[in-house]
């Protein structure tokens, strides 16, 4: 039986990489970079120069 489950590096990067599409997609704009951080029952998510052109003229 072959499992196909990602370890926890791979589910980070994974993570990491629909994030930087969810704001390409959505936003029209792309964060310089983006790190997930699995801990036992937490993520944490880091997006570097996330904020969008309207928000930083809010």
């Amino acid at each position: 039986m072959t499992d196909n489950l990602l370890t926890r590096g791979q589910l980070e990067r994974k993570l990491s990489q629909e994030i930087q599409a969810f704001y390409r997609y959505h936003l029209g704009h792309r964060p310089s970079k983006v790190s997930c951080q699995l801990f036992n029952s937490k993520l944490a998510v880091i997006a570097e120069d996330s904020i969008t052109n309207v928000e930083l003229i809010l």
